[in-house]
């Protein structure tokens, strides 16, 4: 576990390498099917900041290296793990008698998603094969019969592929998304506080009927109501009664100044229980095996005697 244990004591330079310098550290640098350096890598993978995947996956799409393809499924696993799916890792390669995909994502209460991981849609994909493996999953009870495929690309200009899926009778089962575009849905979703805009997201994922925009629409006015709701957290505290007699004013703080303050504190709070603690959504925290739990609101110091410090905790 060299490279676990050289994220521990020296995490800025960890950072600092490219993930094929990381997987290199990763056991003996080969990754493969049930072997110590996926193990570990994928181990790592749970601990570092969704930014640091982000860089990751865009370096297995810009200068291709050997097993690039394996890491970037790995990674685009782990920001399924980061929307909050259980997500069960499978091969990277397919073997006789064996389901040949890349994972399977589940959540509460929706039908599971079997992933496809593509870095490039130049070759045209089987997607008899692909609902194949979806079938076969079905037969045996490993997923559910509504269960649908999300075939994750490394290119934004999926054209060809999108006409093949749509002239195919499985259009109703499959989506498309790139992996720029889930590394965005990684960033909204961290940067809410509200429950139901993450259901949402997830849900965005599954294939939907959008001739009727509704379901876009949704997620984009919760989403807005929660970015109002931060506004509102950079504002002043509500006035005392003391003070009712003075012309009210109102003071903002940036939220960046906030939120690079709750990081802090964070990061403090982490080394203290000896954890990483991974971005859940923009107050709410956990560690990568979900056993510690932190939620952390900021409230800078105010002028006065009357409640230095005001802190508001929502319900949600």
């Amino acid at each position: 576990m060299a490279l676990l244990h050289f994220w521990r004591t020296n995490r800025d330079i960890v950072l600092s390498q490219t993930v094929q310098q990381i997987v290199s550290n990763a056991g003996d640098g080969n990754l493969r099917d049930g072997g110590a350096a996926s193990q570990e890598f994928r181990k790592f993978l749970k601990l570092a900041p969704s930014g640091a995947l982000s860089d990751y996956a865009r370096q297995c799409l810009e200068i291709p290296f050997t097993r690039s393809g394996c890491v970037l499924q790995d990674i685009v696993n782990e920001f399924g793990r980061r929307l909050d799916f259980e997500v069960e890792d499978r091969l990277y390669q397919g073997k006789r008698n064996a389901i040949g995909f890349d994972g399977i994502w589940r959540s509460p209460d929706e039908a599971e998603i079997i992933v496809e991981v593509k870095t490039t849609d130049a070759y045209t994909v089987r997607l008899e094969t692909t609902n194949g493996y979806k079938e076969e999953l079905a037969k045996a009870s490993a997923v559910s019969a509504t269960a649908s495929i999300l075939i994750v690309v490394g290119r934004e200009d999926t054209g060809a592929l999108e006409a093949q899926v749509r002239g195919s009778r499985f259009a109703w089962d499959i989506r498309l998304i790139s992996v720029e575009r889930l590394i965005k849905l990684v960033q909204i979703k961290e940067k809410s506080d509200d429950p139901a805009t993450i259901v949402q997201i997830r849900q965005l994922l599954h294939p939907f009927e959008y001739t009727k925009v509704d379901k876009i629409i949704d997620v984009i006015f919760t989403t807005a109501e929660d970015v109002e709701s931060q506004q509102q957290e950079g504002k002043e505290k509500p006035e005392s009664a003391d003070d009712s007699q003075h012309e009210p004013k109102q003071g903002y703080t940036d939220p960046a100044l906030l939120n690079a303050k709750r990081q802090t504190a964070v990061t403090a709070f982490g080394a203290l229980r000896k954890t990483d603690l991974l971005k859940r959504s923009r107050t709410s925290f956990w560690s990568a095996d979900k056993q510690l739990r932190v939620c952390c609101t900021v409230s800078k110091r105010y002028e006065g005697d009357y409640q230095p410090y005001w802190y508001a905790y929502h319900p949600k």
